[in-house]
């Protein structure tokens, strides 16, 4: 009980200074960003590497509510992550300079919906040929004409 007193006593002292205001706003400001809201935006599996066991490639945005989301994308291979990339955080605030707007939560629902469908579209993230396959199709192989 006295730890108790001793410390509320301390920390009245310290705020009635005015320098841990600013600690005390920016630590609310931190808690109310706290990341309770996770949307997994995309899912996919693909074998990139050739070797016969799919690669796992994900979007998810991790934030306070699914109007705020720090969005982030992995890949797994063979359960280990590979690959972590940090992206821009999605919110309802879109555009740039002039155009920038805020969208209704509607529009922003159906963005959050439709993200994974565009990120990892069917021209995304596909293997790339062997080489000799890839000769082969752009090169289709004669055999020379002697003269006899």
């Amino acid at each position: 009980m006295v730890t108790t007193r001793v410390g509320i006593a301390a920390i009245c002292a310290v705020l009635a200074l005015g320098v841990p205001i600013y600690f005390a706003e920016t630590m609310a400001s931190a808690a109310s960003r706290q990341p309770d809201t996770t949307v997994v935006l995309g899912h996919v599996e693909r074998d990139l590497t050739g070797d016969g066991t799919p690669e796992i490639l994900r979007v998810v945005g991790v934030g306070p509510s699914i109007y705020d989301l720090g969005v982030t994308f992995t890949i797994e291979s063979a359960g280990k992550p590979i690959y972590k990339y940090d992206m821009a955080r999605m919110t309802r605030t879109v555009g740039f300079d002039a155009g920038r707007h805020v969208v209704s939560p509607a529009q922003h629902r159906a963005r959050i919906k439709e993200y994974g469908q565009w990120f990892f579209g069917e021209k995304k993230f596909m293997r790339p040929p062997d080489t000799w396959s890839t000769f082969a199709l752009t090169h289709a192989y004669t055999s020379p004409k002697f003269r006899t």
